[in-house]
């Protein structure tokens, strides 16, 4: 058609092909997808408005399904935030290397995991900068630190607490073994400092 198409009717057919690897719709302003009648009081499902903008009607919602299991979002051909349904995982990949990521993952009763990877080092750190107090408020009332890792007080250098043996407990402080509890000891031990007591207080 070399010229207008004006359709008074519904179009029969479901299906649209074209030769080309592509179907472009042009439109002056909106893009926008109804559910069966435009009348006044049937909202619009969804429509594109200029920028690439995707509005959708209040009180719905999109579902995306890609059957493989994975949902990507890309920038400049490279991926910058996936969806794995699959693995009921989300990653936010850094945006010069694709094998440097963040990752959330939500596996059975709702265990979930926040990690990282640094693809050439193991400086991939998480932060968190609240604008506010940071609050801990496990329903277990345990906050848990693995067995030999460390509780740094300094950014991280040479004053720390730490699980030294199995229900030992050591304060280091500027590099120092300062302190020590042991429970099957029973002692205190007080290393490499001297004991001080205010002058107005007793040691019983």
């Amino acid at each position: 058609i070399d010229g207008d198409l004006f359709l008074d009717g519904n179009l029969k057919s479901h299906t649209i092909k074209t030769d080309n690897d592509y179907l472009d719709f042009v439109t002056g302003s909106y893009f926008r997808f109804f559910q069966d009648t435009t009348t006044a009081g049937n909202e619009y499902l969804m429509y594109f408005s200029g920028g690439s903008v995707l509005h959708v009607a209040a009180g719905n919602a999109i579902s995306w399904d890609s059957g493989a299991g994975e949902f990507n979002f890309t920038d400049n051909g490279g991926t910058c935030f996936k969806v794995d349904g699959a693995n009921r995982t989300l990653f936010l990949y850094d945006d010069d290397n694709a094998a440097d990521y963040l990752s959330l993952a939500v596996a059975a009763d709702g265990v979930s995991t926040i990690a990282t990877n640094d693809n050439d080092g193991v400086v991939g750190h998480l932060t968190l900068v609240p604008d506010g107090d940071l609050i801990l408020n496990p329903a277990s009332e345990k906050t848990i630190i693995n067995a030999a890792d460390k509780l740094y007080f300094d950014g991280g250098t040479h004053t720390y607490i730490y699980e030294v043996l199995d229900d030992v407990l050591r304060f280091v402080v500027g590099g120092q073994n300062k302190l020590q509890i042991s429970e099957a000891d029973n002692k205190v031990e007080i290393g490499g400092s001297d004991l001080e007591i205010d002058a107005t207080k007793g040691l019983y």
